[in-house]
């Protein structure tokens, strides 16, 4: 019925009435309408109660968007400021983007005051929320979806010895239907192809997320690493999507000078350019004169390992 034009549905519910004033059940009428026998009970009780004023649509409460806290300009300004930068580059007491640092900020500039459970809509339509799980879920091979469900109950054990917080990491185009134009630097023609986002969410379901200009960098990501350590009370085990800047040896050497207070895990994705990635990586190590690991290998607890037994990266 909600598929249908409110013309159709005032025809279908007049065509239910008739068949119910000729003797014929609920269910024999569902049969030859297309509806449940459920709905047929709701029309013909309606119709029972109120006449022939419940075959038509009830008249809309109010427009859409009318209930929105924000308006338009409001949205896009807020969009623009997240897009520029992290909070406390706009002197926010916050390292990484979180719905309470986007409360913040709305109070801060347009002197409203929203719940932090309402931001939620807003943020999807921005484009500030995960992706899902279940498109990389079928992007994955069986194989590796069969490595992912046994290497992670080891990372999960692990972390309940070592009282740390798993954390799901992704990197991602910045996706959402503001204005385009709201988070463009000069000389950019199309944000959502610039831009990109940065995002980790722990088992609590919180995101924390920063954007970037471009693809990510070995020197972003390591700012990302940065932020999240200081903001989380925990050690951080991470399960990040394999990507190119993780491979970098400046973000390896990274992680083995705070190998106590995080340590990166790599999901097995579906693209080519993550083949044979692990959750927990080959014992893999990156040549001395080399910049970057292969594409298939990542190598981050194996550099980890090392450095515990007193070997260097």
């Amino acid at each position: 019925m909600r598929s249908l034009t409110p013309d159709a549905r005032y025809e279908r519910r007049t065509e239910v009435v008739r068949l119910r004033k000729t003797g014929l059940s609920y269910f024999q009428i569902g049969a030859q309408t297309g509806l449940s026998r459920t709905g047929v009970f709701d029309i013909c009780k309606r119709y029972a109660a109120t006449g022939p004023a419940s075959l038509r649509d009830a008249p809309a409460s109010r427009a859409s968007g009318a209930a929105r806290k924000l308006q338009l300009p409001q949205e896009a300004l807020l969009r623009q400021l997240i897009c520029s930068g992290t909070p406390d580059q706009l002197d926010l007491p916050f390292a990484l983007w979180t719905r309470s640092a986007v409360v913040r900020l709305i109070e801060a500039r347009l002197g409203l005051r929203l719940k932090v459970r309402t931001l939620g809509s807003y943020l999807a339509r921005w484009g500030f929320s995960p992706r899902k799980s279940g498109k990389h879920a079928r992007d994955l091979s069986s194989a590796r979806r069969l490595r992912l469900r046994e290497e992670y109950p080891r990372v999960a054990a692990r972390a309940v010895i070592e009282d740390a917080e798993i954390n799901w990491g992704d990197d991602a185009p910045l996706r959402g239907h503001a204005d385009k134009a709201d988070c463009v630097g000069p000389g950019a023609t199309d944000v959502d192809d610039q831009l990109g986002l940065t995002s980790a969410v722990n088992s609590k379901g919180q995101m924390r997320w920063k954007t970037h200009v471009g693809v990510l960098t070995a020197s972003g990501l390591i700012d990302f690493l940065h932020r999240l350590v200081a903001i989380s009370p925990k050690k951080v085990f991470l399960m990040l999507h394999d990507t190119p800047a993780q491979r970098a040896r400046s973000v390896h050497v990274w992680l083995v000078e705070h190998v106590d207070e995080i340590e990166v895990f790599c999901q097995p994705t579906g693209g080519a350019r993550s083949a044979g990635a692990r959750v927990e990586p080959a014992t893999a190590r990156p040549s001395p004169d080399s910049s970057s690991m292969p594409p298939h290998r990542s190598g981050f607890p194996t550099l980890v390992r090392r450095t515990r037994r007193g070997v260097g990266p």
